[in-house]
């Protein structure tokens, strides 16, 4: 792997002509660009795509980096086109248009050339356009499917994670370093299920990764099998690296690699024996008796990766380091780890952290120090496991008030916590804006949990707005305080173009917000076949603004489509159905959704699996809204039914109109009000991405529902005051 792969397709400027009409009168002098294309038959033969599907945009950057002009489409806005800017010199920026997540078949291209624009000259220049993301191929061998009657190979990266079934022939793309591979085995024999994980590490990007699943020659080191990874370069196509993974032929549960096991064992203060991996320790106070992570493998590890948190790595201390390779951090740690084979496929490996916790982790002179270690380990078979140990070290002082956790900290609310000494009476919390006189501070009374720890519920606040509080207490007879902490409530992110009043047409679709925006529906691909917007703006029948949403189902040609809308993008279509991709990055916490529609229903005449018994009856429309925790966006597939599992641990909160909005029984002939509540399940965790998503039928990714159903909506907005209805499964949240 000594040269990248000159994957690529070429974009050609041509004729780019300067000229100046009038430079006396300071006109200043411009230049024409025209702009073709060249497929590279190279990039076509490994990467299995026509260059000239791609769909790749234009950026043009003067020398101070700014974009001056931006082109979404190449072939729809440039092909042929003139493109006039001014003399000078600029950097050309050439990328595909899609969002950077795990996809099958999606090679990324990016390529950018310095062009300098001579008045009254033409200059000819090119841009190669290269791949920035990885393949992965994923091959089973005959062996293993004679003797496995199903098996799957569920690969992840940063970007998100593909599932490589018996049937898949689709290389997938990837942004990411390292590879994660679940294989999932049932033994066609006995039925017996097992599932193992390996780990690839030093991914490249514009390489193409072939993973080759085999079953292990019998008698040949069975014990070993699926443990080292056999990597060799392909010599004709140097960009190609094999990856063979030997599989044992599974006969019973025994012979299953099991991942590494993970025990905790904690005991503070002569108390019970725990397995917390979360400690709360007042320094000088608590005693540490034991603290010990104990790791259990078959095979050994290979490498025990500590990730530490910023209250260690300012003090010097490297973000990240290999345990069994870095004994002089583990001594600056206190930390002392042992490992014990007690038989030929048990391997025992004990790290004592009590010392550390007791001696090197420090609070801060009057307020809490929290420390994380994330544990990464991995076994000798390449399979990984983590493990999160959290402590929060309180000085020894009779009152403190806590800095609120992030996560405490809402946008016009916010959960304060303090600690008082069991000797104090009285404890109430006092806050106020953090440049105004303690004086006038507001006093509320927290609930303690009979610890010493109390927490209270304080809204009413302003976002984006710098606060202050502290904890009182009667001690000793006299009222006594502790030192105030600030801190800032979060603000309230915008999703834009929720009043839909802003509309744009590229090509024959219609995109809320303009394409590429945060906003997109079933267009494109209703457009791929037949001149019809399932979507469109509504001018006449509006509750406030410009505009409103208009989603009418409609039969386009051989699939019923939906009327939808949905925070997102549109990935492909691919068979009758389309890929998605559900959501966009979003941090805020909203409580509420709320805002306009007016729904008339048909009844349902197109009905698919599953739902072929509701042909008949009366559609449905639907309107939800999920905060997640996702790291790119859901790739949902209506052809594969791939869809959202809304109980996963990855969604914080969840809301949706009630069914009994959803079907009303005659047609509306007005808007009306909605409320939605947004429930949290999680609130520890800051989103990363909101999904909203409206349709005209309940069931349209399951091309069911009824031609002509029609959905209007307007004026949507999220609220971001206290909601009790938000926090009904949180307990204790108040």
């Amino acid at each position: 792997m000594k040269r990248n792969a000159l994957y690529g397709l070429v974009l050609f400027l041509l004729a780019i002509v300067c000229s100046c009409d009038d430079e006396q009168n300071g006109q200043c002098p411009t230049g024409t660009i025209l702009l073709g294309v060249e497929k590279n038959e190279t990039l076509y033969t490994k990467a299995g795509v026509p260059v000239t599907n791609e769909v790749l945009s234009v950026s043009f950057l003067n020398e101070d980096g700014e974009e001056v002009k931006y082109f979404e489409n190449y072939r729809e806005d440039v092909e042929g086109e003139r493109i006039t800017l001014l003399a000078g010199v600029y950097t050309v920026v050439v990328s595909s248009v899609s969002d950077e997540v795990s996809q099958w078949d999606t090679p990324f291209y990016y390529g950018e050339e310095e062009v300098n624009i001579l008045s009254g000259q033409t200059t000819n220049a090119s841009v190669e356009c290269r791949i920035a993301n990885t393949k992965v191929s994923v091959e089973f061998s005959e062996a293993v499917e004679q003797y496995f009657s199903a098996y799957e190979a569920v690969v992840q990266g940063k970007s998100g994670s593909l599932t490589f079934g018996k049937e898949e022939k689709r290389a997938g793309f990837y942004f990411t370093d390292k590879l994660s591979v679940d294989l999932n085995l049932t033994n066609k024999t006995n039925g017996l299920k097992f599932q193992f994980n390996k780990l690839f590490q030093d991914i490249r990007p514009r390489y193409h990764y072939v993973l080759k699943f085999a079953l292990q020659p019998e008698g040949e080191g069975e014990k070993n099998a699926g443990g080292d990874i056999e990597v060799t370069i392909n010599e004709q196509i140097e960009s190609e690296v094999e990856c063979t993974i030997l599989i044992p032929g599974y006969t019973s549960a025994a012979d299953r690699p099991k991942k590494p096991e993970v025990e905790v064992v904690t005991q503070v203060n002569g108390g019970e024996i725990s397995n917390h991996t979360s400690l709360d320790i007042r320094k000088d106070n608590d005693v540490i008796d034991t603290h010990q992570v104990i790791i259990t493998t078959q095979s050994g590890l290979r490498a025990l990766y500590f990730k530490l948190s910023e209250s260690f790595t300012r003090e010097g201390l490297p973000a990240i380091f290999d345990g069994l390779k870095s004994g002089d951090l583990f001594n600056s740690l206190l930390i002392n780890g042992t490992e014990e084979q007690v038989s030929t496929d048990e391997y025992v490996y004990t790290l004592d952290l009590a010392e550390m916790a007791r001696e090197y982790l420090q609070p801060e002179e009057e307020s809490e120090r929290d420390y994380t270690i994330t544990l990464a380990i991995l076994d000798n078979y390449q399979q990984e496991v983590t493990l999160d140990l959290q402590y929060t070290i309180k000085p020894n002082l009779p009152l403190l008030a806590f800095e609120p956790k992030e996560y405490n900290k809402w946008a016009t609310f916010a959960v304060l916590e303090g600690f008082c000494s069991p000797e104090g009476t009285d404890v109430s919390f006092q806050y106020g804006l953090a440049d105004e006189d303690e004086k006038n501070w507001q006093t509320v009374i927290p609930q303690s949990d009979g610890q010493g720890n109390w927490k209270a519920l304080i809204n009413g606040l302003e976002p984006l707005t710098d606060y202050a509080f502290r904890t009182m207490a009667t001690i000793d007879g006299s009222e006594q305080a502790s030192s105030p902490v600030a801190f800032t409530t979060a603000g309230t992110p915008v999703v834009p173009n929720l009043n839909f009043d802003d509309w744009e047409q590229s090509g024959k679709s219609w995109y809320l917000g303009g394409k590429g925006n945060f906003w997109d529906s079933g267009n494109y691909g209703a457009n791929s076949v037949s001149a019809v917007n399932p979507t469109a703006p509504e001018y006449d029948q509006i509750v406030g603004g410009t505009a409103a949403a208009k989603l009418e189902s409609k039969y386009v040609v051989i699939a019923f489509a939906a009327g939808n809308i949905y925070t997102g993008s549109f990935g492909r279509v691919e068979g009758v159905g389309a890929s998605l991709n559900f959501g966009k990055p979003y941090t805020g916490r909203p409580t509420k959704l709320s805002g306009y529609y007016m729904y008339q229903p048909k009844l349902i005449d197109k009905a698919k699996a599953p739902y072929e018994a509701l042909e008949g009856e009366q559609d449905m429309c639907s309107i939800y809204i999920a905060l997640t925790d996702w790291d790119e966006p859901f790739q949902a597939n209506t052809t594969t039914g791939t869809f959202v599992d809304f109980s996963s641990d990855k969604i914080l909160a969840y809301g949706e109109l009630d069914v009994s909005q959803c079907s009303p029984a005659e047609a509306m002939t007005a808007y009306e009000p909605f409320e939605i509540d947004i429930v949290y399940r999680d609130v520890t965790r800051i989103p990363k991405y909101v999904l909203i998503v409206a349709s005209a039928s309940r069931y349209g990714d399951y091309f069911t529902g009824g031609v002509g159903s029609t959905l209007y909506l307007d004026e949507f907005e999220l609220h971001f005051d206290y909601n009790a209805a938000s926090f009904t499964e949180i307990d204790d949240f108040e």
